[in-house]
């Protein structure tokens, strides 16, 4: 028969670490916890820029036509009406702008432009009677029967008591600001320019 079993005997040194097994798969995602407190609100930051206000001019021309000088010299485009003239004066005889404020403007403008023959015509903007880079429109007008739209947008720097004005030339004395023809009783302009300070 068997014998009593013998008492344990002290436990052996631990074996050495095997190695590491293969990575189980990713479990699934568990639940979006609550979402915290929200934080103390930081400092108000510095005021940005904005558009300065009550520094804009709109004017406008139904008076027509307006020939080129002669010798493709540049003549200013004489407008006619003034409904808006804010921090500007005008000279209707002579066509400029003379700024009260000195300041970076954006100016838009539009004219009409049509020719008895077949001539160029250019369009551009001058501070002090000084071409503002950027500013000319130039077209060969081809067909005396159409009408030509020079329009143009750009920012330049004006400063108190300079002029600004719109300017055009033609190659011949054909060349003409003039409107189209109306087609139900309707005030068509021929010129147009929007100057808005904006620095």
């Amino acid at each position: 028969s068997t014998g009593l079993q013998g008492p344990t005997g002290v436990q052996g040194p631990t074996g050495v670490q095997g190695s590491t097994g293969l990575q189980g798969p990713t479990g699934v995602q568990g639940s979006t916890g609550v979402q915290g407190p929200t934080g103390v609100k930081g400092s108000t930051g510095p005021t940005g820029s904005s558009p300065t206000t009550g520094n804009y001019t709109w004017a406008y021309k139904t008076t027509d036509p307006q020939d080129a000088s002669a010798g493709s010299a540049f003549s200013n485009v004489i407008f006619n009406f003034t409904p808006s003239l804010v921090d500007w004066t005008y000279n209707a005889g002579t066509g400029f702008f003379t700024a009260v404020t000195s300041g970076v403007y954006v100016v838009d403008y539009t004219v009409l432009g049509r020719d008895s023959g077949s001539s160029r015509m250019a369009v551009r903007g001058a501070v002090n009677n000084v071409e503002v880079s950027g500013s000319a429109i130039t077209i060969d007008m081809q067909s005396s029967s159409a009408t030509y739209v020079f329009d143009n947008s750009f920012i330049v720097q004006v400063n108190d008591t300079q002029t600004f004005s719109l300017q055009f030339a033609g190659t011949s004395t054909n060349v003409q600001i003039v409107k189209d023809t109306a087609v139900n009783g309707e005030t068509n302009v021929s010129a147009s320019i929007i100057i808005t300070r904006i620095a």
